[in-house]
Protein backbone atom coordinates (compact mmCIF):
# COMPACT_ATOMS: atom_id res chain seq x y z
CA UNK A 1 0.00 0.00 0.00
CA UNK A 2 3.04 2.33 1.04
CA UNK A 3 4.51 1.90 -2.72
CA UNK A 4 0.79 2.48 -4.70
CA UNK A 5 0.53 5.37 -2.42
CA UNK A 6 3.96 6.93 -2.96
CA UNK A 7 3.93 6.83 -7.05
CA UNK A 8 0.26 8.12 -7.20
CA UNK A 9 -0.18 11.38 -8.61
CA UNK A 10 -3.74 13.32 -9.01
CA UNK A 11 -3.90 14.22 -12.55
CA UNK A 12 -3.90 18.14 -11.02
CA UNK A 13 -0.54 17.31 -9.99
CA UNK A 14 0.81 16.27 -13.69
CA UNK A 15 3.77 18.62 -15.04
CA UNK A 16 2.93 20.83 -17.94
CA UNK A 17 4.52 19.74 -21.27
CA UNK A 18 7.47 21.19 -21.94
CA UNK A 19 8.21 23.12 -24.88
CA UNK A 20 9.87 20.68 -26.53
CA UNK A 21 6.97 18.01 -26.84
CA UNK A 22 4.97 20.91 -27.70
CA UNK A 23 7.55 21.24 -30.61
CA UNK A 24 7.42 17.69 -31.57
CA UNK A 25 3.54 17.17 -31.81
CA UNK A 26 3.69 20.61 -34.24
CA UNK A 27 6.16 18.95 -36.50
CA UNK A 28 4.37 15.36 -36.61
CA UNK A 29 1.92 17.68 -37.77
CA UNK A 30 3.04 19.26 -40.54
CA UNK A 31 5.04 16.14 -41.40
CA UNK A 32 1.10 15.00 -41.71
CA UNK A 33 0.28 18.18 -43.92
CA UNK A 34 3.10 18.35 -46.03
CA UNK A 35 4.36 14.66 -46.54
CA UNK A 36 1.65 12.00 -46.29
CA UNK A 37 -1.25 14.04 -47.39
CA UNK A 38 0.50 14.56 -51.08
CA UNK A 39 1.80 11.03 -51.14
CA UNK A 40 -1.84 9.91 -50.29
CA UNK A 41 -3.55 12.17 -53.11
CA UNK A 42 -0.56 10.99 -55.25
CA UNK A 43 -1.69 7.41 -55.38
CA UNK A 44 -5.24 8.25 -55.47
CA UNK A 45 -4.43 10.15 -58.55
CA UNK A 46 -2.44 6.94 -59.86
CA UNK A 47 -5.58 5.02 -59.03
CA UNK A 48 -7.78 7.10 -60.90
CA UNK A 49 -5.76 7.14 -64.14
CA UNK A 50 -5.46 3.49 -63.58
CA UNK A 51 -9.30 3.99 -64.03
CA UNK A 52 -9.34 6.37 -66.81
CA UNK A 53 -6.20 5.08 -68.47
CA UNK A 54 -6.19 7.82 -71.65
CA UNK A 55 -5.65 11.12 -69.90
CA UNK A 56 -2.10 13.01 -70.24
CA UNK A 57 -1.23 14.30 -66.80
CA UNK A 58 0.13 17.55 -66.36
CA UNK A 59 3.62 16.87 -65.57
CA UNK A 60 3.52 14.67 -68.60
CA UNK A 61 2.52 17.42 -71.08
CA UNK A 62 5.26 19.86 -69.13
CA UNK A 63 8.34 17.24 -69.06
CA UNK A 64 6.96 16.77 -72.48
CA UNK A 65 7.78 20.11 -73.56
CA UNK A 66 10.78 20.68 -71.56
CA UNK A 67 12.86 17.61 -73.04
CA UNK A 68 11.66 18.02 -76.44
CA UNK A 69 9.72 21.53 -77.79
CA UNK A 70 8.96 19.26 -81.09
CA UNK A 71 7.42 17.07 -78.89
CA UNK A 72 4.42 19.74 -78.76
CA UNK A 73 2.45 18.66 -81.00
CA UNK A 74 2.24 15.42 -79.70
CA UNK A 75 0.01 17.45 -76.96
CA UNK A 76 -2.99 14.93 -78.03
CA UNK A 77 -1.24 11.64 -76.69
CA UNK A 78 -2.00 9.82 -74.15
CA UNK A 79 -1.04 8.05 -70.56
CA UNK A 80 -1.68 4.61 -69.84
CA UNK A 81 -0.75 2.91 -66.64
CA UNK A 82 2.02 3.50 -63.78
CA UNK A 83 5.08 1.10 -64.93
CA UNK A 84 4.78 2.80 -68.44
CA UNK A 85 4.47 6.21 -67.17
CA UNK A 86 7.66 5.75 -65.43
CA UNK A 87 9.15 4.27 -68.01
CA UNK A 88 8.30 7.45 -70.34
CA UNK A 89 9.83 9.51 -67.39
CA UNK A 90 13.32 7.94 -67.75
CA UNK A 91 13.00 8.23 -71.39
CA UNK A 92 12.09 11.59 -70.93
CA UNK A 93 15.19 12.50 -68.47
CA UNK A 94 17.52 10.69 -70.91
CA UNK A 95 16.39 12.89 -73.57
CA UNK A 96 17.14 16.34 -71.25
CA UNK A 97 20.42 15.11 -70.72
CA UNK A 98 21.63 14.29 -74.39
CA UNK A 99 19.84 17.50 -75.42
CA UNK A 100 18.93 16.34 -79.28
CA UNK A 101 15.36 17.22 -80.26
CA UNK A 102 15.22 14.65 -83.17
CA UNK A 103 16.04 11.48 -81.20
CA UNK A 104 14.09 13.18 -78.30
CA UNK A 105 11.36 13.67 -80.67
CA UNK A 106 11.37 9.93 -82.16
CA UNK A 107 11.90 8.65 -78.84
CA UNK A 108 9.34 10.16 -77.09
CA UNK A 109 6.68 9.62 -79.50
CA UNK A 110 7.11 5.98 -79.90
CA UNK A 111 7.17 5.78 -76.21
CA UNK A 112 3.86 7.43 -75.68
CA UNK A 113 2.15 5.77 -78.88
CA UNK A 114 3.60 2.36 -77.09
CA UNK A 115 1.47 3.90 -73.83
CA UNK A 116 -1.72 5.15 -76.26
CA UNK A 117 -2.46 1.69 -77.81
CA UNK A 118 -1.83 -0.37 -74.80
CA UNK A 119 -4.25 1.27 -73.04
CA UNK A 120 -6.85 1.30 -75.50
CA UNK A 121 -6.49 -2.38 -75.20
CA UNK A 122 -7.24 -2.17 -71.75
CA UNK A 123 -10.10 -0.48 -72.65
CA UNK A 124 -11.44 -2.57 -75.22
CA UNK A 125 -12.42 -6.09 -75.41
CA UNK A 126 -12.06 -8.38 -78.30
CA UNK A 127 -14.78 -11.43 -78.82
CA UNK A 128 -13.83 -14.84 -80.41
CA UNK A 129 -16.74 -17.32 -80.10
CA UNK A 130 -14.92 -20.44 -79.67
CA UNK A 131 -18.41 -22.95 -80.48
CA UNK A 132 -17.25 -26.86 -79.55
CA UNK A 133 -15.78 -28.55 -76.80
CA UNK A 134 -13.21 -30.32 -79.20
CA UNK A 135 -9.32 -30.49 -78.44
CA UNK A 136 -9.13 -28.67 -82.19
CA UNK A 137 -11.06 -25.78 -80.72
CA UNK A 138 -8.98 -25.74 -77.65
CA UNK A 139 -5.81 -26.34 -79.50
CA UNK A 140 -6.55 -22.62 -81.48
CA UNK A 141 -7.26 -21.03 -78.29
CA UNK A 142 -4.40 -21.79 -77.50
CA UNK A 143 -2.36 -20.48 -80.21
CA UNK A 144 -4.25 -17.36 -80.18
CA UNK A 145 -3.24 -16.69 -76.22
CA UNK A 146 0.60 -18.21 -77.33
CA UNK A 147 0.45 -15.36 -80.41
CA UNK A 148 -0.75 -12.27 -81.15
CA UNK A 149 -3.04 -12.67 -78.01
CA UNK A 150 -0.28 -12.82 -75.68
CA UNK A 151 -0.57 -8.57 -74.90
CA UNK A 152 -4.15 -9.03 -74.56
CA UNK A 153 -4.42 -11.46 -71.64
CA UNK A 154 -5.06 -9.08 -69.33
CA UNK A 155 -7.86 -6.72 -68.13
CA UNK A 156 -10.21 -8.06 -70.05
CA UNK A 157 -9.18 -7.00 -73.28
CA UNK A 158 -9.57 -10.87 -74.69
CA UNK A 159 -12.67 -13.03 -74.04
CA UNK A 160 -13.11 -16.36 -75.59
CA UNK A 161 -16.86 -17.06 -75.84
CA UNK A 162 -18.14 -20.77 -76.06
CA UNK A 163 -18.19 -24.05 -74.48
CA UNK A 164 -14.76 -24.58 -74.97
CA UNK A 165 -12.36 -24.84 -71.98
CA UNK A 166 -11.76 -21.70 -70.26
CA UNK A 167 -15.11 -19.63 -72.52
CA UNK A 168 -17.69 -17.65 -71.16
CA UNK A 169 -20.75 -18.65 -72.16
CA UNK A 170 -22.91 -15.35 -72.97
CA UNK A 171 -26.04 -16.59 -75.55
CA UNK A 172 -26.82 -19.05 -72.40
CA UNK A 173 -30.02 -16.96 -71.98
CA UNK A 174 -29.96 -16.24 -76.16
CA UNK A 175 -33.63 -17.17 -77.19
CA UNK A 176 -33.17 -20.00 -80.56
CA UNK A 177 -32.95 -18.78 -83.87
CA UNK A 178 -34.01 -21.01 -86.79
CA UNK A 179 -34.98 -20.90 -90.48
CA UNK A 180 -34.47 -22.63 -93.78
CA UNK A 181 -32.12 -20.08 -95.33
CA UNK A 182 -29.21 -21.76 -94.18
CA UNK A 183 -27.95 -25.24 -92.07
CA UNK A 184 -28.59 -25.23 -88.70
CA UNK A 185 -24.89 -24.52 -87.72
CA UNK A 186 -25.11 -20.98 -89.03
CA UNK A 187 -27.84 -20.56 -87.29
CA UNK A 188 -26.71 -21.26 -84.02
CA UNK A 189 -23.40 -19.65 -84.99
CA UNK A 190 -25.40 -16.37 -85.46
CA UNK A 191 -26.97 -17.10 -81.96
CA UNK A 192 -24.14 -17.40 -80.51
CA UNK A 193 -22.55 -14.07 -81.18
CA UNK A 194 -25.34 -12.49 -80.83
CA UNK A 195 -25.15 -13.68 -77.16
CA UNK A 196 -21.12 -12.52 -77.25
CA UNK A 197 -21.95 -9.38 -78.01
CA UNK A 198 -25.16 -8.49 -75.99
CA UNK A 199 -23.84 -10.11 -72.93
CA UNK A 200 -20.44 -8.56 -72.99
CA UNK A 201 -21.75 -4.78 -72.83
CA UNK A 202 -23.61 -6.16 -69.67
CA UNK A 203 -20.46 -8.14 -68.12
CA UNK A 204 -18.29 -5.20 -69.30
CA UNK A 205 -19.78 -1.73 -68.75
CA UNK A 206 -16.83 0.57 -68.64
CA UNK A 207 -14.78 -0.97 -72.03
CA UNK A 208 -14.78 1.58 -75.10
CA UNK A 209 -14.69 -0.67 -78.17
CA UNK A 210 -16.17 -4.51 -78.99
CA UNK A 211 -14.35 -6.43 -81.74
CA UNK A 212 -15.54 -9.29 -83.14
CA UNK A 213 -12.90 -11.67 -85.11
CA UNK A 214 -12.86 -15.07 -85.89
CA UNK A 215 -10.50 -18.15 -84.16
CA UNK A 216 -8.50 -18.13 -87.81
CA UNK A 217 -7.64 -14.78 -87.60
CA UNK A 218 -4.44 -13.08 -86.99
CA UNK A 219 -4.72 -9.80 -85.20
CA UNK A 220 -2.15 -6.50 -85.08
CA UNK A 221 -3.13 -5.14 -81.58
CA UNK A 222 -0.56 -2.62 -82.17
CA UNK A 223 -2.10 -0.77 -85.29
CA UNK A 224 -5.83 -1.61 -84.49
CA UNK A 225 -5.80 -0.32 -80.71
CA UNK A 226 -3.53 2.42 -82.13
CA UNK A 227 -5.94 3.77 -85.00
CA UNK A 228 -9.18 3.25 -82.07
CA UNK A 229 -7.44 5.68 -80.56
CA UNK A 230 -8.09 8.38 -83.03
CA UNK A 231 -11.34 6.66 -83.07
CA UNK A 232 -11.72 7.87 -79.74
CA UNK A 233 -10.40 11.43 -80.28
CA UNK A 234 -13.24 11.67 -82.87
CA UNK A 235 -16.20 10.63 -80.88
CA UNK A 236 -17.48 9.82 -78.01
CA UNK A 237 -17.67 5.61 -77.96
CA UNK A 238 -20.32 5.99 -74.82
CA UNK A 239 -22.83 8.59 -76.33
CA UNK A 240 -22.20 7.78 -80.26
CA UNK A 241 -22.49 4.79 -82.41
CA UNK A 242 -19.71 3.59 -84.60
CA UNK A 243 -19.37 0.43 -86.66
CA UNK A 244 -16.33 -0.14 -88.34
CA UNK A 245 -14.73 -3.25 -90.61
CA UNK A 246 -14.11 -5.02 -94.48
CA UNK A 247 -16.58 -3.42 -96.70
CA UNK A 248 -18.86 -6.80 -97.69
CA UNK A 249 -22.42 -6.28 -99.86
CA UNK A 250 -25.68 -8.74 -99.01
CA UNK A 251 -26.09 -10.78 -102.75
CA UNK A 252 -29.81 -10.97 -102.10
CA UNK A 253 -30.42 -7.76 -100.73
CA UNK A 254 -27.34 -5.27 -100.89
CA UNK A 255 -27.08 -4.97 -97.34
CA UNK A 256 -23.85 -3.41 -96.47
CA UNK A 257 -21.85 -5.02 -93.88
CA UNK A 258 -18.71 -6.01 -92.21
CA UNK A 259 -17.05 -9.21 -93.19
CA UNK A 260 -17.20 -11.07 -89.98
CA UNK A 261 -14.04 -12.88 -89.74
CA UNK A 262 -11.72 -10.78 -90.15
CA UNK A 263 -13.51 -8.04 -87.55
CA UNK A 264 -15.60 -5.56 -87.05
CA UNK A 265 -15.67 -2.97 -84.17
CA UNK A 266 -19.14 -1.36 -82.41
CA UNK A 267 -18.63 1.42 -80.13
CA UNK A 268 -20.07 0.70 -76.59
CA UNK A 269 -23.26 2.70 -77.53
CA UNK A 270 -23.66 0.46 -80.45
CA UNK A 271 -23.43 -2.84 -78.59
CA UNK A 272 -25.74 -1.35 -76.08
CA UNK A 273 -28.33 -0.71 -79.04
CA UNK A 274 -27.83 -3.79 -80.15
CA UNK A 275 -30.29 -4.89 -77.74
CA UNK A 276 -33.60 -3.17 -79.88
CA UNK A 277 -32.56 -5.41 -82.92
CA UNK A 278 -33.00 -9.20 -83.51
CA UNK A 279 -30.78 -10.98 -86.35
CA UNK A 280 -32.65 -11.25 -89.57
CA UNK A 281 -30.25 -13.23 -91.26
CA UNK A 282 -28.82 -16.74 -90.65
CA UNK A 283 -25.03 -15.57 -91.14
CA UNK A 284 -23.54 -13.42 -88.00
CA UNK A 285 -21.42 -10.32 -90.13
CA UNK A 286 -25.14 -9.99 -92.10
CA UNK A 287 -26.87 -10.07 -89.25
CA UNK A 288 -24.87 -7.12 -87.54
CA UNK A 289 -25.08 -5.30 -90.83
CA UNK A 290 -28.71 -5.38 -90.75
CA UNK A 291 -29.22 -4.62 -87.24
CA UNK A 292 -27.07 -1.28 -88.35
CA UNK A 293 -28.60 -0.32 -91.49
CA UNK A 294 -32.11 -0.34 -89.11
CA UNK A 295 -30.56 1.82 -86.00
CA UNK A 296 -28.95 3.99 -89.02
CA UNK A 297 -25.60 3.39 -88.39
CA UNK A 298 -23.73 3.22 -91.30
CA UNK A 299 -20.18 1.24 -91.82
CA UNK A 300 -16.81 3.04 -91.97
CA UNK A 301 -14.85 1.29 -94.10
CA UNK A 302 -11.15 0.06 -92.86
CA UNK A 303 -9.48 -1.47 -95.65
CA UNK A 304 -6.73 -2.85 -93.07
CA UNK A 305 -8.82 -5.57 -92.47
CA UNK A 306 -7.65 -8.08 -94.77
CA UNK A 307 -10.01 -10.88 -95.82
CA UNK A 308 -9.30 -11.06 -99.59
CA UNK A 309 -5.88 -13.10 -101.08
CA UNK A 310 -5.03 -13.48 -97.49
CA UNK A 311 -3.20 -16.87 -98.29
CA UNK A 312 -1.05 -15.02 -101.04
CA UNK A 313 -0.50 -12.16 -98.63
CA UNK A 314 1.06 -14.73 -95.98
CA UNK A 315 2.94 -16.99 -98.44
CA UNK A 316 4.44 -13.65 -99.40
CA UNK A 317 5.55 -12.16 -96.24
CA UNK A 318 6.79 -15.85 -95.18
CA UNK A 319 8.54 -16.62 -98.16
CA UNK A 320 10.70 -13.54 -98.17
CA UNK A 321 9.00 -13.40 -102.17
CA UNK A 322 8.16 -9.46 -101.15
CA UNK A 323 9.30 -7.84 -98.76
CA UNK A 324 5.93 -5.86 -98.15
CA UNK A 325 2.72 -7.37 -100.36
CA UNK A 326 1.40 -4.73 -102.60
CA UNK A 327 -1.59 -6.21 -101.97
CA UNK A 328 -1.46 -5.37 -98.12
CA UNK A 329 -3.05 -2.50 -96.74
CA UNK A 330 -0.38 -0.40 -95.00
CA UNK A 331 -0.72 -1.24 -90.78
CA UNK A 332 -3.01 -4.15 -91.54
CA UNK A 333 -5.31 -5.20 -88.84
CA UNK A 334 -5.77 -8.42 -89.75
CA UNK A 335 -5.83 -11.63 -91.90
CA UNK A 336 -8.52 -13.87 -92.08
CA UNK A 337 -8.45 -16.78 -92.93
CA UNK A 338 -5.55 -18.39 -91.78
CA UNK A 339 -5.30 -22.47 -92.33
CA UNK A 340 -2.11 -23.99 -90.18
CA UNK A 341 -0.67 -23.17 -86.85
CA UNK A 342 2.79 -22.40 -88.94
CA UNK A 343 0.88 -19.38 -90.29
CA UNK A 344 0.02 -18.15 -86.59
CA UNK A 345 3.68 -18.70 -85.47
CA UNK A 346 5.22 -17.52 -88.66
CA UNK A 347 3.32 -14.37 -88.39
CA UNK A 348 4.64 -13.62 -85.27
CA UNK A 349 7.72 -13.97 -85.82
CA UNK A 350 7.80 -11.85 -88.89
CA UNK A 351 6.13 -8.62 -87.29
CA UNK A 352 9.60 -7.14 -88.38
CA UNK A 353 8.29 -7.39 -92.24
CA UNK A 354 4.98 -5.87 -91.87
CA UNK A 355 4.29 -2.29 -91.66
CA UNK A 356 4.05 -2.34 -87.97
CA UNK A 357 2.87 1.40 -86.08
CA UNK A 358 5.62 3.38 -83.67
CA UNK A 359 3.89 6.58 -83.95
CA UNK A 360 0.66 8.05 -84.81
CA UNK A 361 -0.04 7.74 -88.52
CA UNK A 362 -0.78 11.15 -89.82
CA UNK A 363 -3.48 9.47 -92.32
CA UNK A 364 -5.36 7.94 -89.05
CA UNK A 365 -6.30 11.21 -88.20
CA UNK A 366 -7.29 12.51 -91.91
CA UNK A 367 -9.10 9.74 -93.61
CA UNK A 368 -11.10 8.08 -90.70
CA UNK A 369 -14.39 10.31 -91.57
CA UNK A 370 -15.33 13.67 -91.64
CA UNK A 371 -17.04 15.35 -88.56
CA UNK A 372 -20.13 16.03 -90.16
CA UNK A 373 -20.47 12.22 -90.83
CA UNK A 374 -20.60 11.35 -87.54
CA UNK A 375 -24.82 9.85 -86.65
CA UNK A 376 -26.32 11.61 -83.75
CA UNK A 377 -26.68 9.58 -80.36
CA UNK A 378 -29.03 6.54 -80.62
CA UNK A 379 -29.91 6.09 -76.74
CA UNK A 380 -30.02 8.81 -73.91
CA UNK A 381 -26.77 9.59 -72.53
CA UNK A 382 -26.42 7.48 -69.01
Amino acid sequence: HTHTRKNFRHPSAMPIPMAGEVLYFVAGVMFALLVVMPITSHLHDVGERRHHPLALTGRDYSDLLDACPPCASTSHLQAADQQQEEELQQLLLQAKANGSNSSCSRTVAEALYERQWRAMAADSVVLIVAWGANPSVNARVQLIQATWGRDLLHNDSLVFVGDCEGCRDFSAHEPAFSGQRASATQYELTRRVWGALRGAIKAFPTKRFFLKVDLDTFLFPQNLFGWLVTVNQRLDPFRQPFYAGGRNVHAEDGTVYAQGGAGYVLSAHTAQAMHHCNPMYPWEDVAVGGCMKKLGVPLTWQKSFHFHYVQSIVWQVLNHVNYYPVTVQEYPFSFHPLKAPDEFYGLHLAFNKIKMAHTMPTAWNTTLFGPDSIPPPLLPKK
